[in-house]
């Protein structure tokens, strides 16, 4: 059950993308997401290199349970290696020869939504597999819920793989009963919308599309069963799903076609339901896809469905401009000479409706007139409107003639999922989640024979012995399959009126018996599982949201440790560079400060050396008792000079004084000459003392 709940949370989470991603060209972009989950999950678990891409599309089909395809995986990867490296540096590259790398890639912008989806579908697991149990049935995985959702898609699959229309084996009426059941649930039933979307969509793997374009020479040859879903005389989802074909081919530029030998069938159906209508009980209450049922709902009387049947042809043309074939006597005679024709004798109730089938089945290989393999080289289908299985008749390479309409529908979505349509999502999964439900509900329903002479003998022997609420009873053991021989009671109404209707009632009582302890039940049930629903979903919540913390403080602290490491490495470098800027500063300094002090020792030269050449003149040129008077001259005027040396500079007047102050105003006039950072050279200086004091203390 765990592989079945991974899937459907994949599916879910495709339609949550879906509808909530902006710019999406075409479907391919959906799965990105799911990609790029699937690398972040795999740098979490230490895989941070591979060969090929083999390994992720092994990854993303075991954790997504998609077989994505190598061409979309390997465009998906080039995308998500080209957005990274232009925004976020190179997290995930992949190269030319299909190895990757993945460089600590985070990715959890979906997890919250999977969380809260992993608890919506265990709820929904839970109530199904409750309700089994009230029906008295083991649960296991074939009475698989989702594998029911499922089905449309591998029908799709299906039809483009094996080119065929199919059914499924298995029985989906319990499933189908369940979802019926649910409908008033809007939130459960949400969630189940969302998971038959995203189905859809994964189908989207199986095969190429080609976006459909107004230039395209399709045409569709509608079915009887699709005339009358189109008049509104089946169900509200048949309608819908029919007329949405027709209003997106007339969108497309699509020609849409009738055959009159099918308008001539329409109205003979209609006209035999008009006959019986006023005796129809049973059938308007146990079909919902019948032209009784869909009377009963609209309130159409035998002169409503005769006035239908009268302005059909009109209607077609007009309402829905719907292109009449008048003249099929040719493919007719091909069709009684045909293997198709033989083939359908088996399937259809009359000779008559297998002649129509194979007659258009004649047409639409005519108006081919090569081998199709695909739809989107085929330029024609029979579009039906039913649930019938059609077995492929004959063998070869062709797809099928036929299509579903719910199919149809799909595919034309699937190739173009835009405004262009006129199709929104709730509308697809409302219209093909409700088709599955009274497709599978209707099937195992007796033959329209068996119910409508059931119907003449309750008519004939028990109209006033037995109420209308009685052969409702009656009608849902039939529906449910509790009261499975219908002829047997029949034959005996005929024998003895009286044990008929006995037989009647006591059916009627047993199903009002097994109504009550049903609901008894469902009520018990309901109140447990209010309580161990609360208490499983706070507690897979808080579970989920530990692994999805403990995920994500794993990411962060491995993102932490990265940058310190490249913080450190940047930090080193940094003091690289400082130590040889200062290197280059130094070398330049000491340049300058060799040439100041040369230049300042040949100014204070300059300065002293004639004074003391005028002293020495004097000492051998001038008498002894004159140079004393000239020595204490000297003297005074050196006081003097000192003094107002210090009175102006504050300083001691000494010749190495001097010879400092004038080396200074050298240096600055030097340094300032040639742009030389003075200041620069002092902080990198004490920067440079400081680390090497920490490194040694």
């Amino acid at each position: 059950m765990k592989n079945i709940s991974n899937k459907t949370v994949t599916y879910s989470l495709l339609a949550h993308i879906n509808d909530h991603s902006y710019g999406i060209k075409d479907l391919s972009d959906i799965f990105i997401p799911l990609v790029k989950r699937t690398l972040a999950k795999m740098g979490e678990n230490g895989f941070i290199q591979g060969e090929h891409i083999k390994e992720i599309k092994t990854n993303v089909d075991e954790m997504c349970h998609l077989d994505i395809p190598f061409p979309l995986l390997d465009k998906i990867l080039y995308k998500i290696s080209t957005d990274i490296r232009n925004n976020q540096g190179t997290q995930f590259s992949i190269y030319n020869d299909k190895s990757f790398q993945i460089n600590n890639y985070i990715f959890i912008d979906y997890e919250e939504e999977i969380i809260k989806t992993e608890s919506e579908i265990e709820k929904i697991e839970y109530l199904f597999n409750s309700y089994l149990e009230l029906k008295g049935v083991k649960a296991s995985p074939d009475n698989s819920l989702f594998e029911f959702i499922d089905k449309n898609r591998i029908q799709l699959f299906d039809y483009f793989v094996k080119k065929k229309l199919s059914e499924s084996e298995k029985d989906f009426y319990l499933q189908a009963e369940f979802l019926s059941k649910i409908k008033s649930d809007p939130i459960l039933y949400k969630t189940l919308c969302r998971i038959y979307l995203g189905s859809i969509i994964s189908s989207f793997l199986a095969f190429e599309p080609e976006e459909l374009t107004d230039k395209s020479d399709k045409e569709f040859v509608l079915d009887t069963n699709f005339i009358i879903s189109l008049l509104d005389l089946n169900s509200n989802e048949a309608t819908h799903t029919c007329g949405k074909i027709v209003e997106i081919c007339k969108r497309l530029n699509y020609r849409v076609t009738v055959l009159d030998y099918t308008i001539e069938e329409s109205k003979n159906l209609i006209d035999r339901t008009a006959d019986s209508i006023e005796t129809a009980f049973l059938s308007k209450k146990l079909d919902p896809e019948s032209i009784f049922n869909a009377c009963d709902r609209r309130n159409l009387s035998k002169t409503d469905l005769q006035r239908i049947s009268a302005i059909l042809e009109d209607t077609l043309k007009n309402e829905f401009s719907i292109n009449i074939l008048y003249d099929t006597s040719k493919f007719r005679n091909m069709a009684k000479y045909s293997k198709e024709y033989e083939v359908y004798k088996n399937v259809r109730s009359t000779n008559w409706s297998a002649l129509h089938d194979a007659t258009a089945v004649k047409y639409i290989q005519s108006k081919r007139g090569k081998v199709c393999k695909d739809f989107f080289t085929a330029n024609c289908f029979f579009v039906t409107n039913t649930s019938r299985d059609f077995k492929p008749l004959i063998e070869n390479e062709n797809i099928s003639e036929l299509i579903r309409a719910e199919d149809l529908v799909n595919i034309l979505w699937l190739t173009n999922p835009n405004v262009k349509l006129n199709l929104n999502n709730d509308e697809l999964t409302q219209m093909g989640l409700s088709k599955l439900i009274s497709s599978s509900l209707n099937s195992k329903l007796p033959s329209s024979k068996i119910i409508k002479e059931l119907e003449e003998n309750i008519r004939k022997y028990a109209q006033h012995k037995i109420t209308d609420k009685d052969i409702i009873r009656v009608g849902n053991r039939i529906a449910d399959k509790t009261l499975t021989n219908l002829e047997q009671l029949n034959k005996i109404a005929d024998k003895d009126p009286d044990k008929f209707i006995e037989k009647l009632n006591e059916e009627a009582r047993k199903e009002e018996k097994k109504e009550k302890e049903f609901f008894n039940k469902l009520n018990k049930m309901l109140k447990d599982i209010a309580i161990k629903s609360d208490e499983r979903s706070k507690l897979t919540k808080e579970l989920l949201q530990k692994e999805f913390n403990d995920a994500r403080t794993s990411l962060e602290m491995k993102t932490s440790e990265k940058i310190t490491a490249l913080t450190k490495d940047k930090n080193e470098e940094i003091n690289n560079l400082k130590i040889q800027r200062f290197s280059e500063l130094n070398a330049i300094k000491k340049s300058y400060d060799s040439y100041v002090s040369k230049k300042s020792l040949i100014y204070l030269g300059l300065i002293t050396l004639p004074p003391l050449l005028i002293m020495l003149s004097f000492i051998i040129f001038i008498d002894f008792p004159k140079i004393e008077w000239i020595i204490v001259g000297c003297y005074v005027v050196y006081n003097i000079i000192t003094y107002f040396y210090f009175v102006i500079t504050r300083k001691q007047w000494s010749l190495l004084e001097f010879y400092n102050t004038l080396l200074d105003k050298n240096k600055n006039k030097i340094y300032s000459k040639f742009s030389f950072d003075l200041e620069e050279y002092h902080k990198l200086e004490k920067e440079i003392s400081a680390k090497d004091e920490t490194q040694t203390n």
